[in-house]
């Protein structure tokens, strides 16, 4: 069986986003934040939120706003990063990271 150079390359290319990702979900929880690095992030959100403000829904925000209100309530409630929660909260990443990464295919086989 023959594999053209671009067929081959691709299949490189797609092993190493892969390896990316996994390396990614390893990593869940080990991301650290100062409080200044928080809110430097929260405000360029804000300003994604206005560029972006035609790509999603006004239900799809709210969704999403809904979501982040409660990990932040959690994180507030208790530790977020140990035990029973953590756990959790790492099998709703990893379900998430699946759902990303077949909408992702979905939308390359549309290409």
């Amino acid at each position: 069986m023959k594999i053209s150079k671009e067929k081959l390359q691709q299949i490189i290319k797609e092993e190493l986003e892969s390896l990316k990702k996994e390396e990614k979900m390893k990593a869940f929880g080990s991301v650290r934040k100062t409080a200044q690095d928080s809110r430097k992030a929260f405000r360029q959100r804000g300003e994604d939120a206005v560029d972006q403000a035609d790509e999603y829904t006004n239900v799809e925000r709210g969704i999403v706003q809904q979501i982040n209100d409660l990990l932040e309530k959690i994180a507030l409630q208790s530790d977020l990063d140990q035990g029973q929660i953590r756990s959790e909260l790492m099998a709703i990443f990893k379900r998430l990271q699946r759902i990303s990464k077949k909408l992702e295919k979905k939308q390359s086989g549309k290409k």
